[in-house]
């Protein structure tokens, strides 16, 4: 299966820095994921980039940058568990 038909059946893939892709059955898997990336630690994502298909963050902690693939509806319950698990960094601007 293709990228493209995998993100139709829901399921989620992250990619690193050295393209290890991870994939998950669900957005649940893919928020522990990233909770485990940060180590727990609050604010320790910095958003980069989101669109519909991907969301692009950087963890200071490890310094890698993480990219999510996924439909649109699974990208933005991510992005709401993000900010609901006050993973965020706050922007300087």
């Amino acid at each position: 299966m293709t990228d493209k038909e995998l993100m139709k059946l829901g399921n989620m893939l992250i990619i690193t820095d050295d393209y290890t892709p991870y994939d998950f059955n669900n957005w649940r898997e893919c928020v522990n994921f990233l909770i485990d990336k940060t180590y727990g630690v609050k604010r320790g994502l910095t958003l980069i980039k989101k669109d519909k298909e991907h969301l692009e963050v950087r963890c200071p902690l490890t310094g890698e940058y993480l990219t999510v693939l996924g439909s649109e509806e699974t990208i933005e319950k991510v992005h709401i568990q993000l900010i609901l698990q006050n993973l965020y960094r706050l922007s300087k601007y």
